[in-house]
């Protein structure tokens, strides 16, 4: 793959065919070899990529930060159900504020 502008040779280059990130793709092996066991998911749209990308990463034991004010949804109804949905099941819901402010 070509090198682009802005382009770190340890990026990982992932092509999702489907709504969750870990769907046939490696993406959980590359995570656990890093030793990495906490995600942020942002992204669009939230009741389809974001939730079923939360949902897989919760069923594989990652402790999932979805970044509220970088997720997307057709309208706002939308945008606060599935992310109460997503706190339901054991996600935090968080502002890109409040990560920031944390760290």
């Amino acid at each position: 793959m070509p090198e682009s502008f802005g382009e770190d040779k340890r990026d990982y280059h992932i092509i999702k065919p489907r709504y969750s990130a870990f769907f046939a793709t490696g993406l959980d092996l590359i995570l656990r070899r890093l030793g990495i066991r906490h995600l942020l998911l942002a992204g669009t749209t939230t009741p389809n990529c974001i939730r079923t990308t939360c949902y897989d990463a919760i069923s594989l034991d990652y402790a999932v930060t979805v970044l509220s004010d970088c997720t997307s949804s057709k309208t706002p109804e939308i945008q606060e159900s599935n992310l109460r949905d997503m706190a339901n099941v054991g996600a935090v819901i968080a502002s890109s504020k409040e990560i920031i402010e944390e760290s």
